[in-house]
Formats: structure tokens, sequence, C-alpha cells
């Protein structure tokens, strides 16, 4: 489950951030069927703004049924998995992965 699907109602009980993911590539995938862009949020377990963006943001935002999806949200924990396959589906570590898209660490 990434996002809800266009039109569904959401129990905000139930609602929560976008899934930690191992596979872009399939997330990618998913985004192209439903002809929606990809947001993929690099994150750290223990930091705090993470965390804060995940209870503020990402939650509240499928939270709100009335809403339709305009984004197939995922998140990459950069210190969760060791590894995770690529946009190309090669695999790669979490470590390489934010080396190639410039993530150096995050503010504490």
């Amino acid at each position: 489950m990434l996002l809800p699907t266009l039109g569904a109602s959401v129990d905000p009980a139930r609602a929560e951030p976008p899934p930690v993911i191992t596979d872009l590539a399939a997330a990618l995938n998913i985004a192209r069927q439903k002809q929606l862009p990809l947001f993929v949020a690099f994150t750290w377990r223990r930091c705090p703004y993470c965390n804060t963006a995940r209870r503020d943001y990402w939650k509240p935002m499928n939270e709100r049924a009335d809403r339709q999806a305009v984004t197939v949200m995922v998140e990459v924990v950069l210190d969760g998995a060791p590894t995770l396959r690529d946009f190309d589906s090669n695999t790669i570590s979490t470590r390489d992965l934010g080396n190639r898209y410039g993530i150096r660490g995050c503010p504490r």
C-alpha cells in the first residue's frame, strides 16, 4: 500500500506515513501505472526532523479522506535495511544510494 487510491476513504485512526520500501523500481512502476510522480523521502530512524515530517506532514496527508492522490510517497530509511533495489533494479546499499543522491547527513 503506497497511498490511498483516488477517491478512497481513509480511516484516520489507521493512517500512516509513507511506507518504508526496499525496492525503488517497484515503487516507480506503481507511480507510472497511476500516472503520478514518485516522492521519495530519505530519512533516518533517530532523526528528530524526519520523525516530525512523518508525524506532522506525511501522516496527516494520508488522513485526508477527501483528497485525491497527487503523488506516490515512499520512504527510504538510510539507517534501516542494509540494501535495497535502486530504480534500475540493481541491489545497492542504502548508504551508497544516499551518496548517489547527495544525502550526507541529517540535522540533529
